[in-house]
């Protein structure tokens, strides 16, 4: 990588195109957000304050893939009042220049599955595409030739399963299912094959040797980009052989911001000339409450990343055993610190929020602790 978090790799410019990759949307709101998070917030509005935000931040692409986290209903048909979003946000996003969206994660269904066929149903309505359904037993499968490059995208998710009633809604991740879909994309002659895998631990900033190893045989099998999402936070670009991996993009849209590592965001831009990756560049985005995202400072966002990168390139030098000892370590520190965060969040919300949303927040707060 170079400092400024970008890699150069043709210069011709012929048959170009531009993908960006976001990471976690969540347009719903959490138990202590009910009534002015995000859902509320953009019931007022319908979003404009926030669209031309976001457009100068994707900027002009031709894709832009992002990870839809929760369902879109109709207020009078959710089954409970935290993790949905307003049907009309599709078009919002629409509007702010996302267009592909990946439907496989364990949020998905917590809206049942009416929730789940409705937000397919919604999204559709409104021209985005979308991937990590299934369909026809398998995972779909989105083509899409644009200037003479074929691109293939698909979505898993392996997050909770023990949980989640699925019921094949949306595309388990395992090995099988995902060789199988990229020897399908082969067989289609796609000239870049993406992954969108919901995976991964919370709040650590590197990925399990599980996910490493997964990743490396995803790519010898012919996945060209790899875009991870779950933890909240990011996690390591690494280029394998032919293929880039980007473990975690962290949250893009998000309703509670409980740290400062859960306020960045990753976005990655990819040039294609002439059926190749020709340029890779990753940016940061800050989340707030009131503007939802915007762009990072470049040096600031720079030195986060690099920091990143720097550590996993070192602990991926050590042996399984001692990478996996590293990984128990971290996993357990940043859980325990991302709750005690959350938890002591409440004061940083309180003075962040107008007056009303003061009330609420208390109101909220005590009627979550008192289910517990």
């Amino acid at each position: 990588m170079q400092k400024k978090v970008s890699k150069n790799i043709s210069n011709s410019t012929s048959q170009r195109i531009k993908i960006s990759l976001i990471g976690d949307i969540f347009p719903g709101e959490l138990s202590f957000t009910r009534n002015y998070g995000i859902r509320s917030q953009f019931e007022q509005h319908n979003g404009e304050p926030w669209i031309n935000k976001i457009k100068g931040i994707i900027g002009e692409n031709d894709l832009v893939i992002g990870n839809l986290e929760s369902p879109l209903v109709e207020k009078e048909n959710a089954i409970k009042d935290t993790f949905y979003g307003n049907p009309k946000f599709a078009a919002f996003l629409k509007k702010c220049g996302i267009n592909v969206l990946n439907v496989a994660n364990n949020h998905i269904l917590e809206q049942g599955e009416y929730g789940f066929k409705r937000t397919l149903e919604v999204l559709s309505d409104n021209d985005l595409d979308i991937v990590g359904h299934v369909k026809n037993g398998c995972s779909s499968i989105l083509y899409k030739e644009i200037r003479g490059i074929k691109i293939a995208i698909a979505g898993f998710s392996n997050v909770d399963l023990h949980k989640i009633s699925n019921n094949s809604n949306f595309a388990v991740l395992d090995e099988e299912n995902v060789l199988n879909t990229l020897n399908i994309m082969e067989q289609h002659s796609a000239d870049i094959r993406i992954l969108s895998l919901h995976w991964g631990n919370e709040y650590i900033n590197f990925p399990s040797l599980e996910q490493r190893k997964m990743a490396y045989k995803f790519i010898d099998a012919g996945a060209t980009i790899i875009a991870g999402h779950h933890p909240h936070v990011i996690q390591p670009y690494e280029k394998y052989k032919d293929g880039h991996i980007f473990y975690s993009l962290g949250n893009f849209m998000f309703d509670f911001i409980q740290s400062k590592k859960i306020s960045v965001g990753l976005r990655v831009i990819i040039e294609m000339t002439n059926r190749k990756i020709s340029n890779l560049e990753c940016l940061g985005v800050d989340l707030s409450y009131k503007d939802l995202v915007k762009k990072s400072k470049e040096k600031k966002f720079n030195s986060f990343f690099s920091k990143i990168n720097e550590k996993y390139r070192k602990l991926i030098l050590n042996t399984d055993f001692k990478y996996k000892k590293v990984y128990k370590r971290d996993l357990a520190c940043k859980h325990l610190l991302e709750r005690i965060y959350m938890k002591t969040n409440f004061l940083d919300e309180f003075f962040r929020i107008d007056k009303k949303a003061k009330n609420t927040l208390i109101k909220n707060i005590k009627t979550y602790y008192l289910k517990k």
